[in-house]
């Protein structure tokens, strides 16, 4: 085990190394887990300014409401460690926190266990298809994706026993539509998604079609992560044809997120 003491002008955090793909990171507000160093810098300013962070990037300001809801149901597609989950959980949500890299799901679980059954952690890809299919791996800088890159000879098969983050390793991953995933757990109704799918975002909007109706908010990061491209006006002309407005797209003032609302969701 290793041990690192570090400090900001904020707040001040201890790092203990549990083995290569599990450090804990002891910030101000209590124990968290990470599956990288590099994912524990985030926390350098406290796991509650964190939280309070990356609610601003989604857009928080434009589905405040969701919140005022005596217990809201929020689905978390790409929750990696679960900030963003922790934060709706600490609002009264119960949250469905899913993530597809095997290597960042452990450090889900024990990130949110406490907090069941408000909180519900997956290891599923959502995708337009529901069954097997390939999950490209980039854990160091938490953009696994189902999406194929473009040059995958420098790829190797997944053994998580010797998995580095650092390495690109390819793996089957468990696919499920959101359409299925709402049946499958006999979801009556989701007031917020949020989704950082690393470039797929067109195939979870794709997978949404008979069950779009019961979903109140997206917010959906559009950003270059598709093998370099945006997904903007894909993902607002699905959302479009699924009857949602558009009530945010991608700008200088606040980022890479569109979000929109459902015009059938009581």
């Amino acid at each position: 085990m290793s041990f690192f003491n570090l400090r900001n002008k904020q707040k001040s955090f201890h790092i203990k190394k549990i083995n290569d793909k599990h450090y804990e990171v002891n910030t101000e507000e209590g124990i968290f887990h990470t599956p990288t160093v590099y994912r524990t810098l985030n926390l350098s300013s406290g796991l509650k300014w964190r939280m309070e962070l990356l609610a601003k990037s989604y857009g928080i300001n434009y589905f405040e409401t969701v919140f005022n809801k005596r217990k809201p149901i929020i689905v978390d597609i790409g929750a990696n460690i679960g900030e963003f989950s922790l934060y709706c959980i600490n609002r009264n949500s119960t949250v469905y926190s899913i993530e597809h890299d095997k290597a960042v799901f452990p450090m889900l679980k024990l990130n949110v266990e406490k907090y069941f059954p408000n909180a519900l952690p997956f290891n599923l890809s959502i995708s337009d298809k529901t069954g097997k299919q390939k999950l490209y791996y980039a854990t160091l800088t938490g953009s696994t994706t189902i999406v194929e890159p473009i040059k995958t000879d420098d790829y190797e098969k997944m053994k998580l026993e010797k998995f580095s983050s650092e390495n690109k390793v390819i793996d089957e991953t468990n696919g499920i539509t959101l359409d299925d995933f709402i049946d499958q757990n006999k979801i009556d109704f989701i007031d917020l998604i949020k989704c950082d799918a690393e470039g797929a975002e067109p195939e979870i909007i794709r997978g949404l079609s008979k069950n779009s109706h019961k979903v109140g908010y997206i917010t959906i990061d559009t950003g270059s992560e598709r093998n370099g491209e945006e997904t903007t006006d894909e993902v607002v002309d699905l959302l479009k044809e699924r009857n949602f407005e558009i009530i945010k797209i991608p700008d200088e003032k606040m980022g890479r997120v569109v979000i929109a609302k459902s015009k059938n969701f009581n």
